[in-house]
């Protein structure tokens, strides 16, 4: 019963909000067979046209997970961290993007590149630098991204609490052929 009320409480919400939804209040159920069955005769055409023709990536592209090595929208990043912790891709688009954690990160770009093209890579934060990187074969520049030293004890946890947590966001520009 309650959670048939948070669902009847979520929907209007959304109601209210004029957020576009599918609503199909069939009552109060249970996690049985025939609800299941009847659900996903229901609902998994719908999943399955999405698998298949996928909306286009966002640019600007952001992302934040805690996980250390993450691939999304054709991007790739891989934390060199001593601790669990947050890190975040942000405003990613051919131009650059911001990367914000701890350590090192090594990214591959979605390929937004010509291939086998020369392009400046540089970047603002904590260690000022510049690199020309060539972008492979299939349009992709492979970055390793400086960020700050890394912290010691896990994110939100005790530890950190009492040591204390550092982000550093470092802003990696991309110049080149076929960029504005």
């Amino acid at each position: 019963m309650l959670v048939h009320q948070q669902s009847v409480n979520l929907h209007e919400q959304l109601l209210a909000l004029g957020i576009p939804h599918v609503w199909d209040d069939y009552g109060p159920g249970c996690h049985c067979g025939e609800y299941w069955t009847r659900d996903l005769q229901e609902t998994l055409p719908d999943l399955m046209a999405v698998f298949a023709n996928p909306p286009p990536a966002p640019i600007p592209l952001s992302y934040r997970t805690a996980e250390p090595t993450y691939s999304v929208y054709g991007w790739s990043v891989t934390m060199q961290r001593a601790a669990m912790e947050f890190s975040e891709l942000v405003a990613a688009r051919p131009a650059g993007f911001q990367l914000a954690g701890t350590g090192r990160a090594d990214v591959v770009t979605a390929a937004w590149y010509r291939p086998n093209t020369i392009y400046q890579v540089t970047f603002s934060g904590s260690s000022p630098t510049t690199q020309l990187l060539q972008a492979d074969r299939s349009g992709r520049l492979s970055i390793n991204v400086p960020l700050g030293p890394a912290n010691s004890a896990q994110e939100y946890t005790a530890a950190a609490a009492v040591t204390g947590t550092q982000v550093y966001l470092t802003t990696v520009t991309i110049a080149g052929p076929g960029i504005r």
